[in-house]
């Protein structure tokens, strides 16, 4: 599906002409509403997260429930039972909302409820389950209790990781690889994808998009391949009837409902910033930190042959909260990420900032919680909820 027209109001001398409501809304030539929220120097409100958790999930050592390793997505349910999709043990586990383990389902294998890569995807209404398996390309679909009430394949095209589910079953996905035939070439390379949905039996696949995707560096004669450093993304997030998808060359968001119509778009007024070099190797740095030495030492020839893109990234991830907002965090280069986030409601309009410390990656957000990742110096992962003050 086609994306909107981006325009900017101008006057005949070819100046920006000033609109007086900093909420105004502009419509592109299809009728589809944009909303551009100019970048304001005070927040219109603050929502805070509480200080401390108000349940963590995690144990260094102790009961093996608790004991979580390579966590793939995490909920809370409407009982406020906190469901865990531990990736090293490939189980979904269950616990009470004072944390104690109630049950584990799934586990490594590829029988029927069995995983050999789970994701989380999320929960629908009724509190059922949606768990992915990119090995296995299938759907897990369990009730609250943890027992498996439905199977299904994913299609061959669909190879990415969920990025959400809607409320009638649909499985959102974000594109991950290089597609294309220009992919097959040695240097940068940035081809377009589609950010594909599944619906809730597996009987049907529809797309949106194409768009820009994710930035490479490729040599051909190595067979290698890899995220280029500052490079910029497809991003996609869904949940209840919302799906959100931006490319982050520019703070534009685009909204779709739940049978993939346009409906909206919005912007945040962020100036474009070229980085320089010094950007370049900071960002380096940050991502060679992330890698054993001899895998160090085996890509940084591949870093070093990268370009710098002409443009930074605006922002770096976007999710949709279950009560449709959009939060938006901001880009950084550095060593970790910004702690600043936005908010925006279902019409597009910034209404908020949260800052949220950068060592907690954010699973889930509710309306009065977020369920979030942690670790700490040694590694030891642990799912945590925060109280969400609005």
């Amino acid at each position: 599906m086609a994306g909107p027209v981006w325009l900017i109001v101008a006057s005949a001398c070819g100046s920006e002409t000033p609109v007086a409501d900093p909420r105004a809304v502009v419509s592109d030539s299809a009728g589809v509403p944009v909303v551009v929220n100019p970048m304001a120097a005070e927040a219109p409100a603050v929502w805070a997260i509480s200080e401390s958790p108000t349940l963590a999930i995690g144990e260094v050592e102790g009961s093996l429930p608790a004991m979580l390793a390579e966590v793939r997505g995490a909920t809370r349910l409407t009982s406020g039972v906190i469901v865990v999709a531990d990736g090293a043990s490939n189980e979904l586990r269950a616990f009470s909302p004072s944390g104690d383990h109630l049950w584990t389902a799934g586990g490594k294998g590829g029988g029927p409820g069995e995983f050999m890569a789970i994701q989380l995807a999320g929960r629908l209404p009724g509190d059922s389950l949606v768990a992915t398996d990119g090995w296995l390309a299938r759907v897990g679909v369990f009730d609250s209790a943890g027992k498996l009430a439905r199977l299904y394949d994913i299609p061959d095209e669909v190879r990415a990781l969920p990025a959400g589910v809607l409320d009638d079953g649909s499985v959102v996905f974000t594109p991950l690889g290089l597609e294309g035939e220009d992919a097959l070439v040695t240097g940068m390379y940035r081809g377009r994808q589609v950010v594909p949905v599944l619906d809730g039996v597996g009987d049907g696949v529809w797309t949106l998009g194409p768009f820009p995707g994710r930035e490479f560096y490729r040599d051909l004669q190595a067979g290698a391949w890899m995220e280029a450093v500052l490079g910029r993304r497809l991003h996609a997030s869904a949940a209840g009837d919302v799906v959100a998808v931006a490319n982050d060359d520019a703070y534009r968001i685009r909204v779709y409902d739940g049978t993939g119509g346009l409906v909206r778009g919005f912007t945040l007024e962020v100036g474009l910033r070229a980085p320089d070099q010094g950007d370049f190797d900071e960002a380096l740095e940050a991502e060679l930190a992330t890698l054993p030495g001899d895998l160090q030492r085996a890509f940084l020839p591949y870093f070093e042959q990268m370009s710098i893109p002409p443009t930074a990234p605006t922002f770096s991830r976007l999710v949709v909260a279950q009560d449709g907002h959009i939060w938006v965090n901001d880009y950084s280069h550095g060593p970790s990420r910004s702690e600043i986030w936005r908010v925006f409601d279902r019409e597009g309009f910034l209404v908020a900032e949260s800052t949220i410390p950068p060592e907690l990656r954010l699973l889930e957000i509710g309306s009065d919680h977020v369920v979030a990742l942690a670790a700490d110096e040694l590694g030891v992962e642990r799912v945590v909820v925060h109280a969400l003050e609005r």
